[in-house]
């Protein structure tokens, strides 16, 4: 006797593509009913734009609608017909026409598939187990999903995951997860029916056979969710997709390789430093540097905290910062012999969630190009309410440029530098008078690496009067 399935399905390209998949695959074993429901009615979209608007104000809300309305015009995606017949269409999947229908269909599993989010009312009144298909790797990327990790520039993070429903937003017990590589085939509006198809075929795997996988690289993710993306995300996202999509892309932004190189260089320099080894050129500023991390630290900090380092060099601040307890990590290690140095990346650290109290950065994000997935990593193994310090290099503003520019209009390598930090050309591992250029970022950008508000944040600039005018420097302290 063949089993029962319901499919409670959205009718956007994603879901119908999906849809066809359970109909196909599942068709020896299994009865599949649909439920489809209408995605844009006039109600859904007032409640969207109105919930916009009180939690991120006017102008998210209008490059919100603004990016729906130039997806629906102009970026569409590759359209996918229907091969089958729903059973019941409704305006609304948390309605009492469709539990009466699961109730009198009594199916062994349900499907969620591009609807509305089920109620905590809802669930509770239905026995069987539902499985959900997420466009994104999840806990990482709940909500939106993948088109946020490509505006976040984290392509190792795009994929999808299925999981079992509850009352959160993908928040689930994971059965899998899988990890999708875009090639050029693919066009940037059909990534999510990409998703969705895999996630599908993933479905299938699980009721015939009970499939379950999390690959060892998405066991220990920390946590996002995600809204409707706005114009303006969805413009920075395509932009990075496209980029990383091309031709020989998977060495684009490794710019660690770059200063790695480097490094290893300048450890058998006789004529360096410590620090300079380390690419501090300016011993001096070290000192202010490390007095103003310090001051940060001893303000916060118990004698019981247990402290990462990450990108430590040669763990100078175990000594400096005297924890209970002193981890340091780096890319490059000299020092491994000192036995509180590990050799591992900054983006795949090898700790537990929420195992130490404080994970210090310092110097450590001007090097990386996914600074994103490093800012993830820092929050992921800080426990909650625990605290993140970093220092890194500060993007001048434009004004600022000009001034600099105009004060050293008579060096050429001086103006190339000027130029080279207004483009941001931070990913080929060019060198101005001899020096890679690192990379720089806003405090804005910074917040938004670590999702906080100004709120839970001090930062402290280097610049004129201790201001950020003219600041060449970022330090700040996060609370997790």
């Amino acid at each position: 006797m063949k089993k029962k399935l319901i499919v409670l399905s959205g009718n956007g390209t994603p879901a119908i593509a999906a849809a066809n998949i359970y109909f196909s695959d599942l068709k020896g074993n299994w009865d599949v009913l649909l439920v489809e429901e209408t995605n844009m009615t006039f109600a859904k979209i007032f409640k969207i734009i109105r919930n916009r608007f009180v939690k991120k104000g006017f102008i998210s809300c209008i490059d919100m609608v603004l990016g729906r309305l130039y997806c629906m015009v102009f970026d569409k995606g590759t359209s996918v017909e229907k091969s089958y017949q729903a059973k019941l269409t409704v305006d609304s999947m948390n309605g009492a026409e469709v539990l009466n229908f699961i109730k009198e269909q009594k199916p062994d599993a349900i499907v969620t598939n591009g609807c509305s989010l089920l109620t905590k009312k809802f669930l509770s009144q239905i026995s069987c187990p539902i499985v959900n298909v997420h466009n994104g790797v999840a806990p990482r990327y709940r909500g939106s999903g993948n088109l946020w990790a490509f505006r976040e520039r984290n392509p190792e993070l795009v994929g999808v995951t299925v999981h079992l429903i509850d009352a959160g937003i993908d928040t689930g017990e994971r059965l899998a997860v899988q990890k999708i590589a875009y090639d050029g085939s693919v066009k940037f509006s059909d990534i999510d029916r990409v998703a969705f198809q895999h996630g599908a075929k993933i479905v299938v795997q699980y009721l015939e056979t009970g499939y379950r996988h999390i690959p060892e690289e998405f066991k220990n993710l920390c946590d996002g969710v995600y809204s409707f993306a706005g114009l303006s995300d969805w413009f920075f996202a395509k932009r990075y997709y496209l980029k990383f999509r091309q031709p020989g892309a998977s060495g684009v932004g490794r710019l660690e390789d770059v200063f790695l190189e480097s490094f290893e260089k300048n450890s058998h320099s006789e004529k360096l430093s410590t620090l300079q080894k380390l690419h501090w050129h300016d011993d001096a500023s070290c000192k202010e540097r490390d007095d103003t991390i310090k001051a940060l630290y001893d303000k916060y900090a118990t004698p019981e905290w247990e402290v990462l380092d990450i990108g430590c060099g040669d763990g100078r601040y175990k000594e400096f910062l005297s924890p209970k307890k002193y981890i340091g990590c780096d890319y490059f290690v000299e020092e491994a012999n000192k036995g509180f140095i590990i050799q591992c990346s900054a983006e795949s650290l090898p700790f537990e969630n929420s195992s130490v109290d404080c994970s210090v950065g310092v110097g450590l994000f001007q090097h990386v190009s996914r600074s994103q997935r490093v800012g993830d990593e820092m929050r992921r193994v800080t426990r909650p309410g625990g605290f993140i310090i970093l220092n890194t290099l500060r993007q001048f503003s434009l004004f600022e440029l000009l001034v600099i520019g105009s004060a050293f209009f008579w060096s050429a390598e001086r103006v190339k530098l000027v130029w080279t930090i207004f483009r941001r050309d931070y990913f080929s591992g060019k060198a101005i008078d001899g020096v890679l250029v690192a990379r720089r970022y806003s405090t804005v950008e910074l917040l938004s690496i670590l999702k906080k508000s100004n709120s839970d944040v001090v930062v402290k600039y280097n610049g004129i009067l201790g201001t950020r005018l003219f600041a060449r420097e970022i330090t700040m302290l996060v609370k997790n």
